[in-house]
């Protein structure tokens, strides 16, 4: 009895250890089944790629820069989800736990359930690298085109969005918008949510998303043959035909490749199966989908236009200014015409290329000099046009805004609100007055007529007006974007000559160009547009949206300081603006100052609008350059608080010695002066006392304006003073007076105030030995 009950149990044993075996072996082929499976679908998504350009393969991980704004690309967008709503991480403060889900974002039921769990948990560094991009709404499937920064008026756009829409899983209950759908599909049914457009034909219900559009793929095989459904879920960026196509992905032959026309073909798809039965039995094949979008649709998602970004405005009218405004050569004083080879030295004396050298006149010292090019880098600024999505260098900008493909023209005909292109505007054109195109054009007498111009694409109305007994040529420049930068020749010719001959060039007359004698009726006439330099238009980078280096408004700052150093004159009283603030600027960029803006001498015009820059740069804020310091200032406040800034760094001059690599705050700066050697004075007043002839140096960092000046006092036949300033930041904002101390009265009385030249002030009153003097800095009102 106890044999065969021992038996019974080793028999029960071992078909337990068979079980067992047989369990697992069952579970590692299935694992072993799906990693294969896994593998297969790699390859052939991989070799999918090769062989043909998905919708969305160049796009898909490529930043895009609208402007001064970095918009995250869809295809990443859709991986940086919170794990809690299911919704992209574009409300902050998002933060990482130990306990699943790992990463929640900030939105208000988010942050109740992060407090609501005990556990530990910390902010994410996604936080500051998020505030440098700008999120897509979760609607943009449904076709919403906002975009937005990091946690600014996400969940009240979200709550509010017209575009709103719910999707069902096509396996569960789970509903959400598209992005939800996403990502539940990712987390719940990973087998059966695709991307890149390839699938098991063992899968029955599929889910493929790309950047721009959902669809659900149904798949389903009956005798012999395979049923594949589509449909497009969402309804923005219709898909116009798509290429069902079946092959493996060791083979370069695609078993089944057929093009399904959505306007014109049946969105199920049939394929007999009988011929690839043998082909099937041994090997496994994939399907893919490969889908075209509607032109026009598919374009538009390139134009996403930014919000408006103060920074790139102010850069483009700072940049416009400099190109239109007269500025003239510092030391011929003749005009810089050709802004793009407008010089600068250091200090941002301007020069032009004929008086180029390795020595500056004004600031008396050898310098290196920089171009606007060099001043501007490599900053582009996007095209104003709405439907253009070039980025062109600041130099061509307002170029390239007059012969841009996409430039909009007004209809001139009163009442009437069409704006369109060039092609747009002929086809619409319904005024009596004739419209014309090209380089040159016939008038006839008396006889007006709308011109867009060859090579600049400006819009020109030409008019003729009796005064007196003369008829007077007008050419209206109230449509042009830049009529300065171009000319207009009327040519001649009676009724027996073969050619014209150039008669005369219009004169510039504010918003006209004319001409003002009489026109006699013997003559034909002929206006021909000339342009100089015809081949810079060719010359002009025009880039898609690309990279940007640096942000819109650290090159702000680099034009602010020379801006705020170039001296600019009075159209009117030619007297030099000292308060940039108080430039009024006419429509056509003459500038004139606050007592000269009731007229524009120059436009004759009673209706010109003039603009102060105080009132243009007025919202304007500037981040301070110093890195410890985050206080946002006024563009005509930033170089002065630059000055004062308690976080302001301070690196020791060439004179002392070892100490290159030191950069540290005024209190550091003052603490690691060598004690020996060339002394430092700070604060308000220097006090020094001339002992020999032998000459002193002294350094002396001031209070107020916190700039670190050099006095030097030489003798050259005799005693003088001078305070370079190679060391400051902004040396017109603060004065400085030599004063003398009385003996008899006790007291130290003001000499004289010390005169700018160049980099330095200086003395004109000699100094006398074994005198006791005392320099005062005042800062400027």
């Amino acid at each position: 009895m106890n044999k065969s009950i021992k038996k019974q149990i080793e028999v029960s044993n071992s078909d337990r250890g068979l079980a067992k075996q047989f369990t697992n072996n069952v579970q590692n082929n299935q694992i072993q089944e799906i990693s294969t499976t896994n593998k297969l679908l790699d390859e052939a998504i991989f070799s999918f790629k090769q062989k043909h350009l998905l919708v969305d393969a160049d796009s898909d991980l490529k930043m895009i820069y609208t402007g001064n704004n970095m918009v995250i690309p869809k295809r990443i967008l859709n991986n940086q989800v919170c794990g809690y709503c299911l919704k992209y991480l574009s409300v902050g403060p998002v933060t990482i736990s130990n306990k699943c889900p790992f990463i929640v974002c900030g939105r208000e039921k988010c942050a109740d359930f992060q407090k609501s769990r005990y556990d530990f948990r910390q902010l994410s560094a996604y936080n500051k690298i998020a505030k440098n991009y700008y999120f897509h709404c979760v609607n943009h499937y449904e076709g919403c085109t906002e975009i937005f920064p990091f946690s600014e008026n996400v969940e009240n756009h979200e709550t509010l969005c017209t575009f709103k829409k719910i999707y069902q899983c096509l396996k569960c209950f789970f509903k959400g918008n598209a992005c939800q759908l996403i990502q539940h599909y990712k987390q719940k049914h990973p087998a059966n949510v695709i991307c890149d457009g390839v699938f098991h034909l063992k899968t029955s219900k599929i889910l493929f998303y790309t950047d721009h559009q959902l669809i659900k793929i149904s798949i389903s095989v009956l005798n012999d043959n395979l049923k594949l459904s589509f449909k497009q879920l969402t309804r923005y960026n219709p898909i116009k035909k798509y290429t069902i196509i079946l092959f493996h992905p060791s083979s370069d032959i695609e078993y089944i490749s057929k093009v399904i026309d959505v306007n014109t073909t049946s969105q199920t798809t049939i394929i007999n199966l009988y011929q690839l039965q043998q082909l099937l039995s041994t090997s496994v094949l994939f399907g893919a989908i490969k889908i075209y979008c509607n032109d026009e649709v598919k374009e538009s998602t390139n134009f996403i236009k930014p919000m408006d970004d103060p920074y790139i405005k102010i850069f483009k009218y700072f940049v416009n200014l400099f190109l239109r405004s007269e500025i003239t050569c510092c030391h011929c004083n003749n005009m810089i015409s050709l802004k793009t080879r407008l010089l600068l030295c250091p200090q941002s004396h301007v020069t032009c290329t004929d008086c180029i050298d390795v020595y500056c006149a004004i600031c008396e010292n050898d310098c290196f000099w920089i171009d606007m090019e060099n001043l501007l880098g490599n900053f582009k600024l996007p095209c104003d046009w709405k439907n253009c999505n070039k980025q062109i260098k600041c130099l061509d900008f307002p170029l390239h805004k007059q012969i841009c493909c996409n430039r909009e023209y007004s209809c001139p005909e009163v009442g009437c609100d069409f704006k369109g292109n060039k092609k747009q505007l002929r086809d619409h054109w319904h005024s009596t007055t004739q419209l014309l195109f090209g380089s040159k054009i016939i008038i006839g007498m008396c006889l007006s007529v709308y011109w867009i111009t060859d090579y600049l694409h400006e819009m020109l109305f030409i008019h003729f007006k009796t005064v007196g007994r003369d008829t007077i040529l007008e050419v209206d420049e109230k449509f042009a974007c830049f009529p300065s930068n171009y000319s207009l020749d009327l040519m001649r010719k009676k009724g027996n000559e073969n050619h014209y001959k150039k008669f005369v060039t219009l004169a510039q007359k504010g918003p006209t160009k004319s001409y003002s004698s009489s026109l006699s009726t013997d003559f034909s006439y002929k206006l021909v547009f000339k342009f100089e330099n015809s081949g810079i238009i060719e010359d002009i980078t025009e880039n898609n949206i690309s990279m940007q280096k640096e942000k819109a408004e650290s090159v702000i700052k680099r034009l602010l300081n020379v801006f705020m150093k170039v001296n600019f004159k009075c159209s009117n009283c030619n007297i030099i603006i000292n308060d940039k603030y108080h430039i009024y600027i006419c429509d056509y960029s003459h500038i004139y100052c606050s007592n000269c803006s009731d007229y524009c001498v120059r436009c004759t015009s009673d209706k010109v609008v003039f603009t102060s820059l105080e009132i243009l740069l007025e919202n304007i804020k500037l981040s301070c350059d110093w890195p410890d310091c985050t206080e946002k200032i006024d563009c005509w406040n930033f170089l002065s608080h630059k000055q004062v800034c308690l976080n302001r760094l301070y690196t020791f001059p060439t004179l002392i010695q070892g100490m290159d690599h030191f950069s540290g705050t005024k209190e550091k700066f003052q603490e690691n002066w060598p004690k020996d050697g060339i002394k430092l004075t700070c604060g308000k007043e220097l006090n020094f006392e001339i002992e020999t002839q032998a000459g002193q140096m002294m350094f002396w960092l001031t209070s107020y304006v916190n700039e670190l000046l050099l006095v030097i006092i030489v003798f050259d036949k005799k005693m003088r003073l001078e305070v370079k300033e190679t060391l400051a930041i902004f040396t017109n904002n603060y004065k400085i007076e030599l004063c003398e101390y009385n003996g008899i009265k006790k007291r130290y009385d003001k000499i004289e105030e010390l005169k700018q030249s160049g980099n330095k002030k200086i003395s004109l009153q000699p100094l006398k030995l074994s005198t006791k003097y005392r320099l005062t800095i005042f800062r400027m009102t």
